[in-house]
């Protein structure tokens, strides 16, 4: 089975959940969107895209699967993330959001240290400018209070 046919076939039911949820806490209030509305919205695209994908997985030949190359990335795209999810409350947001894309770019890239640390140190500064003083959002401090 195709790469594309097992990715359709796990989104297309995340994507129904997805709007489900969405529908539970509320599509439309009074006069405006509620609290439901994005999640409707993307679980809904969600499922549209997946069926297309998987329609064009029907049409393509059967013999294009997933190789060794294909399988590591994924495990160590799944290690990475679990990694992330255990240290988000020990370390805080803002250093397992920099070790993650450092060590995504570096592991799963390729890019030079120098390269990661830069897209990271970047990506974390526009995050924290963007959640923490703009939009006010409490982020996950950690133990080192950062």
């Amino acid at each position: 089975m195709s790469g594309d046919r097992i990715a359709s076939l796990v989104g297309i039911p995340v994507g129904l959940y997805w709007a489900a949820m969405g529908f539970v806490y509320g599509f439309w209030k009074d006069f405006g969107p509620g609290s439901g509305f994005i999640p409707v919205i993307f679980g809904l695209l969600t499922t549209v895209l997946c069926l297309i994908l998987f329609r064009q997985s029907l049409l393509k030949k059967d013999g294009e699967g997933f190789d060794s190359k294909e399988l590591r990335t994924v495990g160590l795209v799944m290690v990475t993330v679990a990694a992330a999810l255990i240290a988000l409350n020990i370390l805080g947001t803002i250093l397992t959001l920099t070790v993650l894309i450092i060590a995504w770019l570096r592991v799963l890239e390729r890019y030079s240290w120098f390269s990661a640390a830069k897209v990271s140190v970047g990506t974390v500064i526009i995050a924290y400018l963007v959640f923490v003083q703009w939009l006010r959002v409490p982020l996950p401090t950690g133990l080192l209070g950062f």
